[in-house]
């Protein structure tokens, strides 16, 4: 597969700590510094709304728990809530993450429009 041409340039100043740390989780990856970087932002970008990867994680983590939480309380409204049952809720929280936290970021994207 052909690199497209790239045209445009970015560029900002780091400290020299910053340098370092940069250096290093290039090099964690097996990449220049700015190779990391530029995989950095393009990854960022496709993120939805914009979450840096950290933000990304816990809002999955906050999604499943609410997602957990209202499914739970539906269980014992419904007074149908059993130990085999909320296992295999929990199961489908743990493989399903993915899809509960893009249901989730588009809710938010509804209410934030």
């Amino acid at each position: 597969m052909r690199r497209p041409k790239m045209t445009r340039v970015i560029s900002f100043r780091v400290t020299e700590d910053d340098w370092l740390k940069i250096e290093r989780a290039a090099a964690d990856y097996g990449e220049k510094p700015p190779d990391w970087c530029r995989t950095i932002v393009l990854e960022t970008m496709k993120m939805p709304v914009g979450l840096t990867p950290s933000q990304r994680i816990l809002f999955g983590q906050m999604a499943r728990a609410g997602w957990l939480v209202e499914n739970g309380f539906q269980l014992l409204a419904d007074d149908t809530l059993e130990s085999e049952h909320w296992k295999r809720y929990r199961a489908y929280a743990r493989a399903n993450l993915a899809d509960i936290s893009e249901r989730a970021l588009e809710d938010l994207e509804k209410v934030t429009r």
